[in-house]
């Protein structure tokens, strides 16, 4: 899934998000900054926003990496700018260090290379919680939990997409939350 901004035609502006958010948590607000100058194309990565999730749980950067060239392939994008957040940012560098003649700007967003095997095991670790939840009111109350000072007097509606089996998964960027 991706979302599509803007004019096409204009230059071409790539935005990847981070590991606990979406297209559409991350980039709608800074879109609008850029719809009459630029086309602005923001897919979800696999298991985000409103893809599917990986029923091998291949979540690594290589597959992301891939599902990203297979977006490019399939929409025959022109060279474009590219803006990454976080997870989205080592998928943004990856690719950018394959397919230079791809990218004319790459901005990483709190991101930047990582040595990941000398890194502590434990700082990567998931936190307990649940894949999904029944109720759009248990999505939130867990979110808020997790997040108090980030959500206190603040909207986290931009990170519920109710699934189509009634269900509602959360993603939730740690540390700013937008408000509505």
């Amino acid at each position: 899934h991706y979302l599509e901004w803007g004019r096409p035609g204009q230059p071409l502006l790539v935005l990847l998000h981070g590991g606990n958010s979406s297209a559409r948590g991350t980039w709608t607000r800074l879109a609008a900054a850029f719809l009459n100058s630029h086309h602005i194309i923001a897919p979800d990565h696999r298991g985000h926003g409103e893809t599917d999730w990986d029923p091998d749980a291949g979540y690594t950067i290589a597959n992301y990496v891939g599902d990203f060239e297979a977006l490019v392939h399939e929409l025959q994008l022109p060279a474009f700018d590219l803006v990454a957040h976080s997870l989205g940012g080592m998928i943004g560098l990856t690719y950018a260090s394959r397919h230079s003649e791809h990218v004319r700007r790459l901005v990483l967003v709190d991101s930047g290379p990582r040595d990941f095997a000398a890194a502590d095991a434990a700082r990567f670790r998931m936190p307990e919680r649940p894949m999904t939840f029944a109720t759009r009111d248990e999505a939130e109350t867990f979110a808020r939990a997790g997040f108090p000072e980030a959500t206190r007097d603040r909207s986290v509606s931009y990170g519920f997409v109710q699934r189509p089996d009634g269900t509602w998964p959360i993603q939730l960027r740690e540390g700013v939350i937008e408000d509505d």
